[in-house]
């Protein structure tokens, strides 16, 4: 992609758009109808040329922004982030460059072009040297449509996280609530990294209860060597009561609550 000019990109865009971008904006452009494209960009250049330095600068940000989308790449990451992206396909047909593309969706779909920025910085950095994971969040709901979970289970990761408390649904029980009949969990699918949360009842009333934090993995890596003897006995098991784990043979039972009880004193 060529070095941002925005004299190049006035040129590129048609002059109906960038009245539509002037009006949207506030911008003192005054441009008789019958005047040709030449004498319109002129006129825009010079409406920018004697902007204050402040507005100035916020706006060719803005612009900076419509070239970095402007390109085949750009437009995919669009139409990716997209809710409903035929509408889209279809008025970016209708449209010369990808210029034009990329300022008509910052001016009808600002959220849509906010999050198609994240998507391209992630597209860009899949191919550097020591990439490893980018753990993307986007501001627009999760898709319920079944085409569009069909691309998840098999083939990527989803992630589910429910905020832990204890008046709060658990990860499987939110993602049932949220997908519905769609509900990708309810099909086979491997749990690569879990986290429960056991909530302790106060003590006396107007005082926190505890909250026991487990975090595991799928290679086995788990916090439980962390854990406090006590927490740490009650853990191993009820993972093994949940199936996670195998049972802990019954010597090593012994030793466990043996820790646990001097642990507590």
């Amino acid at each position: 992609m060529a070095a941002f000019n925005h004299r190049h990109l006035f040129r590129a865009v048609s002059p109906s758009l960038w009245r539509v971008y002037a009006r949207s904006r506030q911008l003192p452009l005054e441009v008789d109808e019958a005047v040709d494209d030449a004498g319109f960009y002129a006129a825009l250049t010079q409406v920018f040329d004697v902007l204050p330095s402040e507005a100035s600068a916020t706006l060719l940000t803005e612009l900076r922004r419509v070239h970095a989308l402007s390109d085949r790449r750009g437009i995919d990451a669009l139409l990716n982030a997209s809710e409903h992206p035929e509408p889209v396909r279809e008025e970016f047909a209708s449209m010369r460059n990808d210029s034009e593309r990329a300022l008509r969706a910052l001016l009808t779909w600002p959220n849509t072009f906010d999050t198609a920025e994240t998507l391209l910085i992630v597209d860009l950095a899949v191919g550097k040297r020591g990439w490893k994971r980018q753990d993307l969040r986007v501001s627009v709901p999760i898709s319920r449509e079944p085409e569009h979970l069909a691309l998840v289970p098999p083939f990527g990761e989803l992630r589910i996280q429910a905020k832990p408390s204890p008046h709060l649904p658990c990860a499987l029980e939110f993602a049932r609530t949220h997908f519905r009949e769609h509900d990708p969990l309810r099909r086979g699918f491997a749990i690569s990294e879990a986290i429960v949360a056991i909530h302790y009842a106060p003590l006396a009333p107007g005082k926190a209860g505890r909250v026991l934090v487990l975090r595991l993995k799928r290679d086995g890596i788990s916090n439980l060597p962390d854990l406090d003897p006590a927490d740490a006995a009650l853990v191993t098991r009820l993972l093994a009561a949940w199936g996670v784990s195998d049972a802990v043979p019954a010597d090593d039972n012994a030793r466990v609550e043996e820790e646990a009880v001097d642990a507590e004193g």
